[in-house]
């Protein structure tokens, strides 16, 4: 079975007022990069693993902030790692 590597992005929505430490924790997650944020309180994020579980544990961590009304999946590719060149998950 050759190699993959996960590739995904969640929508977080947090407190306005919360966004700076929302974005903290997020950063503080192995392979977990911030594509984009707003005031409102939204952050786009990009992650990649080895193994779907850890994207579900991130959505669960990311969920179980006090400040966060909702995190979710908003894509899931599944590549072999010939394809994602320089990705380390």
């Amino acid at each position: 079975m050759p190699h993959t590597v996960h590739i995904a992005s969640l929508l977080v929505h947090s407190q306005p007022s919360a966004l700076e430490a929302v974005k903290a924790f997020a950063l503080t997650l192995p392979h977990v990069e911030v594509h984009s944020q707003s005031p409102q309180g939204k952050l786009v994020l990009v992650c990649e693993s080895d193994h779907e579980k850890r994207i579900a544990d991130y959505l669960d961590a990311l969920n179980a902030q006090p400040s966060v009304l909702s995190a979710a999946l908003i894509y899931h590719e599944i590549a072999p790692v010939e394809e994602t060149e320089g990705c380390t998950p």
